[in-house]
């Protein structure tokens, strides 16, 4: 009797949080993107007074997003393939999944919780290992290209104070060392959690790597085609420096929340175009349609399959 009370109200939790996941989450999500749009009404305004030179340039940007995603999609797909075989469909879902989740919540944690209650039981444990591939690939082309457009800024007069950038250095090396410290002292106990490490072959390697290359190229392009479609006069150089800044920008700095994405880029592309135009206001409306493209939009559809998730629960 005791374990039939016991099995009764785990499954009365489970219908409560089930219900929650399903309905009040979703709504959640569309409520803060709604508060976002509302709090950024001079954006909106801009968008309604706008000129669209070439509408062709929006269309390719929207046609493109499919494959921005499709490509992150596959990559996850990469990363599990020596541990489970997850269909390509299956890693879309929890990757738009995650983009819903990242509205309402701090760092990116949404993205990472749904590929954690997308993994199967038994490779729950390498979610840790698995996110580490996945950031640490991406990282090598937004750090490489965005560092071209770093020294390119200190050649035409950008002035980076010291003590920041020393206080910036003294922090990223301190926690490097208690990274590399903490794997020293606990690597029987963590070992297990980074088994998906050792089960990488070199083609898997390259796959990855490519994937984050392309993928990389897919979102440069776009953020270009959106300068195109409105009449930017930048030659095309400093418009691929500083969108690579851009990105290492809004990398290097972590989001309160997904939604917060907007503000450093807008922070980020201001700083740098500010040193080749005077009128910025192509340079914010250029952010401002890239993230309702390649954020807000995937994060609505992703509302859609955040319900699916709950079946780890």
């Amino acid at each position: 009797m005791i374990r039939a009370l016991a099995k009764q109200r785990n499954s009365g939790w489970r219908k409560l949080i089930g219900f929650l996941w399903s309905w009040v989450l979703p709504l959640a999500i569309f409520l803060v993107i709604g508060l976002k749009f509302t709090s950024h009404g001079e954006n909106l305004s801009m968008l309604n007074s706008v000129e669209l030179v070439n509408i062709v340039g929006v269309i390719f940007c929207l046609l493109l997003l499919p494959l921005n995603v499709g490509l992150e999609a596959w990559k996850w797909q990469s990363i599990l393939k020596p541990m489970e075989q997850q269909p390509i469909w299956s890693c879309l879902k929890i990757i738009l999944a995650g983009k819903g989740l990242n509205v309402v919540s701090p760092f990116g944690l949404g993205d990472g919780l749904s590929r954690y209650m997308g993994l199967n039981q038994a490779n729950k444990n390498q979610i840790i290992a698995g996110l580490a591939i996945d950031r640490f690939s991406q990282l090598l082309p937004t750090v490489g290209f965005g560092m071209l457009s770093v020294f390119f800024l200190l050649e035409h007069g950008l002035n980076i104070p010291m003590n920041e950038l020393l206080l910036v250095f003294i922090i990223m090396f301190s926690i490097a060392v208690f990274v590399v410290l903490g794997f020293y002292f606990f690597r029987n106990h963590i070992q297990k959690y980074l088994a998906l490490f050792s089960l990488l072959n070199n083609q898997s390697i390259f796959r990855i790597g490519s994937l984050s290359f392309v993928r990389y190229s897919v979102f440069t392009i776009q953020f270009y085609l959106i300068f195109w479609a409105l009449g930017s006069q930048l030659s095309l150089s400093i418009t691929l420096l500083g969108v690579a800044w851009i990105f290492l920008f809004k990398t290097l700095i972590p989001n309160m929340s997904v939604l917060g994405d907007l503000m450093k880029r807008e922070i980020s592309a201001t700083l740098f175009f500010s040193f080749f135009i005077s009128d910025l206001s192509v340079v914010i409306m250029a952010s401002f349609l890239v993230w309702m493209i390649n954020i807000v939009l995937p994060a609505l559809v992703g509302v859609l399959f955040v319900s699916d998730l709950k079946k780890s629960f």
